[in-house]
Order: structure tokens, then C-alpha cells, then sequence
């Protein structure tokens, strides 16, 4: 595994702050299958409380 060392020196607390980024990670950029269920769930879910049938 190949990891990505990025240091930057914190201003709230004034120490050196060092992130370690996983290269294997990288392949989910694009990827937004989440972001896609969500909006498949919502519009699901209007369908069913603007249904008839149920009843609040």
C-alpha cells in the first residue's frame, strides 16, 4: 500500500499536523453509488406518502 504523507503546520494549534492518505482510497473518486440510492430512496418514499393508502 502506498501512502500519501501531507504535513501542514495547524494555526489553531500551532503544531505540525501530518495526514497519511491511503492510494487505494483514490479509486472511489467518481464513484457517488451512495449519492444515487439516496435520491432513488427519496423519490420512493414520496411515492409512498403521497399514496392514498397510507394514512398518518
Amino acid at each position: 500500500m502506498k501512502q500519501k504523507v501531507i504535513k501542514y503546520q495547524s494555526d489553531l494549534f500551532n503544531q505540525e499536523v501530518t495526514i497519511k492518505v491511503d492510494d487505494s482510497l483514490n479509486m472511489l473518486k467518481g464513484k457517488i453509488l451512495a449519492h444515487n440510492k439516496l435520491i432513488a430512496t427519496n423519490k420512493a418514499l414520496k411515492k409512498l406518502s403521497n399514496s392514498p393508502a397510507v394514512q398518518l
